[in-house]
């Protein structure tokens, strides 16, 4: 069986062109969401943004400071004019709406599937924090994640050929498998497009996973605080989403701590 690459962004237009029955990888693009999660609890996650395209959810992110929003590089390739709406469940609720002022993408992204794939984005006017949005906390540098996270997104449910997306946002909590384990299972793949600065999760057996439209959406973890940081970023993934032996592949984002802080908080209203 032939295996094709998704991307969570572009998603919605790869998938067109993919023949039924076949496996495909793709970057979690402009259309994938969450397979084989549950409904989250309302304003579960206050620092997840919808990013929106002519009013239409293309990908997530997740608000670190009043001005500042992480994502993924990929959602960012072929976008015009760009809102980021915070505080909401429902995709069709108001919420904070903020104009996308301007992003920074990595400079190593290739601008395709593989690493690096992340961009901090800046809204034209301050979010207000309340009890629906808030930022979300960075890991400690360097360190390697593991245990079972949480991942969150208005992405695709499907585990089939079509994409069924949901209006409400939906989670799933799986378990981080080691770089090692990820790099056997995508051992058919050219071997750029995993590093470790990557963060991968399973369960291998199938059925759960990271779709289209969930890209850029945050992964997070309690620390020992009871801190619910941002360990991870959704990258990419295999189509149909939840496939056997395939993993969600994320950008690991305490890789880039210094990256991000180079951008995001050199704006001294964080």
């Amino acid at each position: 069986m032939k295996i094709a690459i998704f991307s969570l962004l572009l998603g919605s237009c790869l998938c067109s062109l993919i023949p039924p029955g076949r496996q495909t990888a793709i970057a979690s693009t402009k259309s994938a969401r969450v397979v084989g999660g549950d409904e989250a609890e309302p304003h579960s996650a206050p620092y997840i943004v919808s990013f929106r395209e002519l009013d239409e959810h293309i990908c997530a992110g997740a608000i670190v400071n009043k001005r500042w929003i992480v994502s993924a590089a990929h959602c960012f390739l072929f976008v015009g004019r760009v809102t980021a709406v915070a505080g909401i469940h429902s995709i069709d609720d108001e919420g904070q709406r903020r104009q996308v002022e301007n992003y920074v993408t990595h400079k190593n992204y290739s601008g395709s599937l593989g690493p690096f794939d992340i961009a901090a984005v800046k809204v034209l006017d301050d979010f207000v924090f309340n009890e629906f949005v808030q930022p979300i906390s960075l890991p400690t540098p360097k360190i390697i994640p593991s245990g079972d996270v949480t991942v969150f997104g208005w992405g695709s449910t499907s585990t089939g050929n079509g994409l069924e997306m949901p209006e409400v946002l939906h989670k799933f909590s799986p378990p981080i498998i080691s770089y090692d384990e990820c790099l056997e299972s995508l051992a058919d793949l050219e071997k750029d497009k995993l590093r470790e600065t990557n963060i991968c999760t399973g369960p291998l057996t199938g059925g759960f996973g990271s779709c289209v439209r969930d890209s850029g959406g945050p992964l997070v973890q309690k620390n020992s605080r009871g801190t619910v940081e941002l360990l991870g970023i959704v990258s990419w993934g295999y189509y149909p989403c939840g496939t056997e032996g395939r993993p969600s592949v994320y950008t690991r984002v305490s890789a880039y701590n210094e990256w991000i802080e180079e951008f995001v908080f050199m704006w001294r209203g964080a």
